[in-house]
């Protein structure tokens, strides 16, 4: 079983990482017609992740419509006309007739198999958003004008982007001196936990947290609980103690459920 060593952490330091690596997460690249004009407002598109982040969303810009602009990209839990709604994310970029307007932000967490919201504004409502009539996305559809009205079987093309860092752990400095320790891809805002143990055979943990998951190390004794950052990352600088040094560390991601590689102090 897990242990707890409250002295062995003796500060802590996190902060926002620049934007990590983007991966494709979910995807209609269908563009053929014009589907609605930002002077209609209220333009939306409901999908469904796969992956446990959402870092950014892309539309298609419809030829001859416009000139360019800014265009803004919403993360909705909701539509925002429905009452508890939350804005997650945004993030804007610019955008012409013709081309991909993608914008960006630091990965924040989501849940697979759940519908989420995209929602579109731009600076020059002469520009359009292209897509398909034949329901080409069957995990969610378009929404357009006051109120947000629903197509059940338009879509717009657009994309979502997932922070697709790996999950790694890496440290800096000399045990038992002052050490950064630092963890990068976990769940953004998720909960990391850090242990330390023997650097032969696994172990596998008991009923709770993440059962079942195989730690590369024996006796693994927990160094205590932690905060992953907006990007998914968690840096922590402090001394170790003399008799740790040797031990072979590992993080994991509580979240995911996901194990880190492991570093020897």
């Amino acid at each position: 079983m897990f242990k707890y060593l409250a002295c062995l952490f003796l500060s802590l330091s996190a902060f926002s990482a620049n934007l990590a690596a983007q991966v494709l997460d979910v995807e209609q690249p269908a563009h053929s017609t014009a589907m609605a004009r930002f002077s209609q407002t209220d333009l939306a598109q409901s999908f469904i992740p796969s992956k446990t982040n959402c870092a950014g969303g892309s539309i298609f810009l419809s030829p001859g419509f416009g000139v360019g602009g800014t265009i803004t990209v919403e993360l909705w839990d909701a539509l925002p006309n429905v009452p508890g709604a939350n804005m997650l994310a945004s993030g804007s970029t610019a955008g012409v007739p013709d081309s991909w307007a993608e914008a960006f932000w630091p990965g924040v967490p989501v849940t697979p198999g759940t519908t989420y919201y995209m929602v579109y504004q731009s600076t020059d409502l002469g520009l359009a958003i292209s897509g398909e009539t034949t329901n080409p996305y069957l995990d969610g559809i378009l929404y357009a004008n006051a109120g947000f009205g629903a197509f059940s079987t338009f879509d717009y093309a657009f994309r979502v982007w997932a922070d697709g860092t790996p999950l790694a752990l890496s440290i800096t400095g000399s045990c038992p001196a002052s050490v950064t320790i630092s963890v990068v891809g976990a769940t953004p805002n998720g909960s990391i936990a850090l242990a330390y143990g023997g650097n032969t055979g696994t172990f596998t943990l008991p009923p709770g947290s993440c059962a079942g998951l195989v730690l590369d190390m024996n006796n693994p004794i927990l160094a205590g609980f932690f905060t992953a950052d907006g990007a998914g990352a968690l840096n922590i600088t402090t001394p170790i103690p003399g008799g740790i040094c040797g031990s072979t560390l590992q993080a994991v991601d509580l979240t995911a459920c996901v194990a880190t590689n492991t570093v020897i102090l």
